[in-house]
């Protein structure tokens, strides 16, 4: 059974493979004003290096998936076609 943060990260490479991006590996980081161990979760795009982030308990003013990589189609993809999502790739762990 998928955790709550890896189903996220899944629906992040998703929202950003319909908009035609090739998302990296997810880096984790802990975020300026959040609880000490929150960690912010980020990818970015291979081709045009814009960002998705998923934070798997966010602040009341935050979302838990966001980032240009969701709101703007791939401007450098070189195929203009979307990516088949490998959800059972290292990307998502």
């Amino acid at each position: 059974m998928p955790t709550k943060l890896r189903k996220l990260k899944e629906e992040a490479v998703i929202s950003c493979t319909k908009r035609l991006h090739n998302m990296g590996n997810f880096i984790g980081w802990t975020g300026v004003g959040h609880k000490e161990g929150q960690r912010i979760h980020t990818a970015y795009c291979k081709y045009c290096r814009l960002y998705v982030q998923v934070i798997l308990r966010p602040l009341p003013n935050e979302i838990n998936i966001g980032g240009n990589a969701v709101a703007i189609t791939c401007p450098n993809n070189p195929y203009k076609e979307p990516i088949k999502a490998r959800l059972k790739s290292p990307i998502i762990n």
